[in-house]
């Protein structure tokens, strides 16, 4: 393995900033005009944060979404905030909400239409159920009541020290409405995206592999064994921990697949971390550009996906999540 300080004509450190310029290096470099498609499509996923260009959503997130049903990528394109678990609104809320509706998503039944709602595009609704003290929901119903001239009715107040209340979470103009149940008139308002625990790596690595499993099969091109490729231990791989598993895990198992996915993985993933500023320590770039320009004229649809495949990953396990309603919180 290269000791850091080795190689600095053909490396450059975390401290030099990323461009666009850098992936597009790396990827026009190729002959085949597939190769210009990379940038475009990491750009679809940055278009689907709340900071991204609100007129170019909608047409980013159907481009997406079409690419990921055709390439195997659904799975990854649904592992989204508003499936997770527990929601926080604001950290002062006397209600702690919890998923009421069944996480056993049937990613082939579901359309576009539906994905939209569930990243925000739309307005859309979630079943939860809120934990609240049952003093902290008395001192809230009379209070509400007053505010809104509601007559109240003592029976219609639960019984118990913590209480469990069905309640319906509305999404429509940036803004989040919880209506409960048992009370219709009652709706807490909070103002931006729900904050929602991220699933853990562990909960979803099959579905990675899977995927992976998929790609090979029906993406790369049956073609010679790539030449010279590195097989040295990468020192990008503990760039980011809590994906260090992952690396781990292909390094074990990517004997049973292609060669060329183990080339392109290795050309990709230290690509999309530079552009997440997860790099750390050095890259050897000439050895990059060399396997990628390989990568590019002879496994051009392959390395487009894994480009899309990596960034979702990293979306999902490091960043907040795609859509605009909610956001992964570690």
């Amino acid at each position: 393995m290269n000791s850091p300080t080795t190689n600095r004509a053909s490396a450059e450190g975390v401290g030099s900033p990323f461009t666009s310029n850098w992936i597009q290096a790396l990827t026009l470099s190729a002959a085949n005009p597939f190769a210009r498609t990379i940038s475009p499509q990491l750009q679809l996923i940055d278009a689907l944060y709340r900071n991204g260009p609100e007129d170019a959503r909608l047409e980013a997130a159907q481009k997406l979404w079409t690419y990921g049903q055709s390439n195997g990528l659904t799975a990854l394109l649904t592992l989204l905030p508003t499936r997770g678990d527990e929601w926080i609104f604001k950290s002062s809320d006397i209600f702690v909400y919890r998923q009421n509706q069944d996480k056993d998503l049937n990613v082939s039944d579901l359309s576009f239409e539906s994905w939209g709602q569930m990243i925000g595009l739309s307005p859309c609704s979630v079943n939860l159920i809120a934990e609240v003290y049952i003093g902290d929901w008395t001192g809230f119903v009379r209070s509400e009541a007053m505010r809104l001239s509601k007559s109240l009715n003592t029976n219609a107040v639960p019984k118990g020290n913590t209480l469990h209340l069905p309640c319906a979470a509305k999404w429509s103009d940036d803004a989040w409405s919880v209506q409960f149940d048992q009370l219709d008139w009652l709706v807490a308002k909070y103002e931006g995206p729900a904050q929602v625990n991220r699933p853990s790596l562990q909960s979803i690595e099959d579905h990675l592999f899977w995927a992976l499993a998929s790609a090979d099969e029906r993406i790369v091109v049956k073609a010679a064994a790539p030449a010279a490729m590195d097989v040295r231990a990468q020192t990008w791989h503990g760039s980011e921990p809590r994906l260090e598993p992952l690396h781990q895990r292909f390094s074990r198992e990517s004997t049973s697949l292609a060669p060329w996915i183990s080339m392109v993985w290795n050309c990709v993933w230290p690509t999309v971390y530079r552009e997440q500023n997860l790099l750390n320590g050095r890259a050897d770039l000439d050895r990059i550009r060399q396997e990628m320009k390989q990568c590019l004229e002879i496994q051009p649809k392959l390395t487009l996906w894994m480009f899309t495949y990596a960034k979702l990953i990293c979306v999902a396990q490091v960043g907040s999540g795609l859509g605009l309603c909610a956001d992964f919180q570690d």
